[in-house]
């Protein structure tokens, strides 16, 4: 049990970890006219719902399992 709240755990650092990396590059991107900037407001917002995902993960591993 505790194996699996570990693996959970692991994995959803790294979710989290990656939506803070998408958000960084997000921060730091230039407008670039062949790029849509919806694409951008998406990408934004698909960090937060993997942060918030990884979030949860992580309380369904250590408190529901």
């Amino acid at each position: 049990m505790i194996v699996a709240r570990l693996m959970l755990t692991g994995s959803a650092a790294f979710l989290f970890a990656l939506g803070i990396a998408v958000l960084r590059k997000q921060a730091t991107a230039h407008s670039c006219p062949a790029h849509s900037r919806l694409a951008g407001q998406i990408a934004t917002l698909l960090a937060w719902l993997l942060m918030l995902g990884s979030a949860g993960l992580a309380l369904y591993a250590w408190t529901l399992l």
